[in-house]
Parts: C-alpha cells; structure tokens; sequence
C-alpha cells in the first residue's frame, strides 16, 4: 500500500468512525461483555429446541420439543454431561434448552424447569416487541421485578436484560435489590462481567449505605490509580449526588497532565459521553464544563473525547472539538481526521434537522420561524434532545 492510498484509508475510517452505532446502553463500560441476552439469542436463533437424553444412548441429546424452526436442523452435538444425566433423570418433566443460529452452530442456554419454563414462555411472546420494535420500557417492566426471585439464575437472566438497556431507560425504573445484595454481587470475582449494570443500580438505589459505598470506592480508585469500572462508579455517584459527585470527580482525578493511567483516561472519556447524553438533563451545563477541564488538564485525551461522542452520534461537543483542531491538539493524521469528521457529523445533523424544520414549517405554518437560526445553537438543541 502506498503511504498516498494509507493516508485515503486513514481517513475514510476516521470520517465513517464517529457516524457508527448510536446508542449509548447500559452495557457502555463492559471490558469483557457477558453472552448475549436471552432475548437476544431467542430473536437471532433460527432453531429452539427443548431435549433430554436419549432413551437408547442416555450420553446423546434428542429433541423432545420444537420451540422455533422448523426441526429439522437435527440434535444437538453435545455429550449430556453426568450432573445433567442425574438430574434430568430425577426429573423427567425438565429439559435442556438450545438454540441454532445462522451459523449452525448449536448453544446450550438453560435447564427447563419449574422456575425457567414460564420465563421462557414469557420471553417468546413478548420477544420480538422487546427486540425488534424497541419496546425497552416494556421489557424493564417485565425484567427488573425479576431481580428479586428466588432463584439466582432468574436473576442473572433480568440483570442481563436490563444490561442491554439505554441508561436512560434504566434510570426510569424501580429496581426491588437492596444495596447490600448489590455490593456482595459486585465483589464476586466469578460475576465480573455483571459488575458494571449492578454498580449502576446502586447509583439509581438512592439511599445512604449506597451513596457512602460509591464515595469510598471512588477514593481508592482516585488514590491508588484503579481503572475497572471507574466509569460505572462515577456514573452511579453523579446519579446518587449529582453536581457535588462531578466537583468531587474534578478534585480527586484532575490534578494534571500525566497524573491518569490511559486507561482511566478511556473510562472517564466514556463516563462523560454516557451521562452528558443520558443522565439528568439539568447537569449537561456542568458535565460540559468538566470536560472542558478534562481536556484542558489531560490534552492528550482530545481524542478519547471524539471517539466516545461520535460513537454514541452526540455531537455536543462539536464547538469544543473545533477550537481543540483550531489549538493543533490532535497529535497525527487518523487523530485530526476524526476530528474533522466529527464537527462535519455535526454540521451534517443540524443540515438535517434545518431540512425537517422548514419541512414542518411548510406543512404546519411558521414553525420554521420558532427554531434556532445560529447552527451552533441548533447543534446544541438537536443533541439535548
């Protein structure tokens, strides 16, 4: 490749980056996400299928129910393992759940028993409203009661849920977990990847055993340089206290250029484009305002900064991101092509909205006539809405 067609492919990536998927989810500060949700796998599966061991070969699975598909994409390849063997034969009402997707590769998600079969159930009628037609509010209601079953598996299978929820969706929501169950969860080294949608339902719990749990958790991160789910606390405080949480964040984590390990740079750029987009409205003027300081006290993190806002489709920052190209602080090529591209996302979003507008001002009379004419300003209104 020659260094001219290196530099077009630089910068053709950089100007498609920040147009890329834009919903900011709960699941934002994942490192290692866990399988996808139930839901999820039902919708992609092409073959569902309940199966047990075969009266003639009790270590082969055979299909006893046809759940979705046709059936006949055959058994499942998989040895029935000995703790399965002594259960299902106990129990001769219970099953395993499969699924195959496109790919024809079987996956093995759940033992059918009394406690699973009416999830299930559920999950199938309501699935392709909650999946394909974005019904979130519906699904949280149906979810996040489940948090308080019994039975830990139905628990893990309504955190997962909820995991796939815009945040602004999930901070709308009643959640019956009590912050003690939330912190023993979130120490558990086996139950990592679920660390991050606990931690934000004990910022959105709203008592003081939480908010004391997130204060100290966040000065160990702040004194001994910790990076996990830094964005995840930090969401959870300014849930739990606001503007006092994003003064306290600026004193213990902005000290000066170099004091962040780059990942805590990483984390904190996502923190601030998730509750900047998400959070409540009324502190977007003050999360504005630290990460002005973010980027003033760390330069080197202007380009986390782009890459966290056009990967949601937030073009809030777009005046900010100009006079941060205007001051060079993009130290290589691919770095200022995103940039670039994000204030052109920018322009190109308010174009769009400038084109609705006198679209709706033809049909309804004037409305035209009401809406910003300064395309910063239009900017700044599309993207608080």
């Amino acid at each position: 490749m020659t260094a001219r067609s290196a530099l077009r492919a630089a910068v053709f990536a950089a100007l498609v980056s920040p147009l890329a998927a834009q919903s900011t989810l709960a699941c934002a500060f994942h490192t290692v996400l866990p399988e996808k949700s139930l839901t999820g796998q039902i919708i992609e599966a092409t073959d569902m299928i309940a199966a047990r061991p075969a009266p003639h070969d009790p270590f082969r699975y055979q299909t006893v129910a046809v759940l979705k598909g046709s059936g006949a994409g055959g058994d499942p390849p998989y040895i029935v393992d000995s703790l399965t063997r002594t259960r299902l034969a106990r129990n001769p009402d219970e099953a395993v759940l499969f699924v195959k997707n496109a790919d024809g590769i079987w996956a093995r998600l759940l033992v059918l028993d009394a406690a699973t079969r009416p999830v299930l159930r559920d999950i199938q009628r309501h699935a392709t409203a909650w999946n394909a037609d974005g019904d979130d509010l519906s699904l949280r209601a149906y979810f996040a009661p489940l948090l308080a079953a019994s039975d830990p598996r139905i628990r893990k299978i309504a955190l997962r849920e909820l995991d796939t929820l815009p945040y602004t969706v999930l901070r709308g929501g009643q959640y019956p977990v009590e912050s003690t169950r939330l912190l023993q969860d979130i120490a558990k080294i086996d139950e990592a990847p679920f660390a991050p949608i606990r931690i934000l339902l004990l910022g959105l719990d709203g008592g003081a055993r939480a908010r004391a749990a997130i204060v100290d958790r966040l000065e160990l991160m702040a004194r001994l340089g910790i990076h996990t789910n830094l964005g995840a606390w930090l969401t959870a405080d300014i849930e739990s206290r606001g503007t006092v949480a994003l003064s306290d964040f600026e004193r213990a984590f902005l000290h000066g250029a170099g004091q962040l390990r780059e990942r805590q740079r990483n984390e904190i750029a996502n923190f601030l484009s998730l509750v900047r987009a998400e959070a409540d409205p009324s502190l977007r003027p003050a999360v504005d305002a630290t990460i002005r300081r973010f980027v003033a006290v760390e330069p080197s993190t202007a380009p986390l900064v782009v890459k966290a806002f056009g990967a949601s489709g937030d073009y809030s920052q777009a005046d900010l991101v100009g006079e941060l190209v205007a001051a060079r602080a993009f130290a290589d090529i691919p770095e200022l092509m995103s940039a670039v591209a994000y204030i052109q996302g920018a322009q190109g979003q308010n174009s769009q909205f400038q084109s609705a507008a006198a679209r709706t001002g033809l049909r309804r009379g004037g409305m035209l006539s009401r809406t910003t004419t300064s395309p910063a300003a239009t900017t700044q209104e599309t993207t608080n809405d």
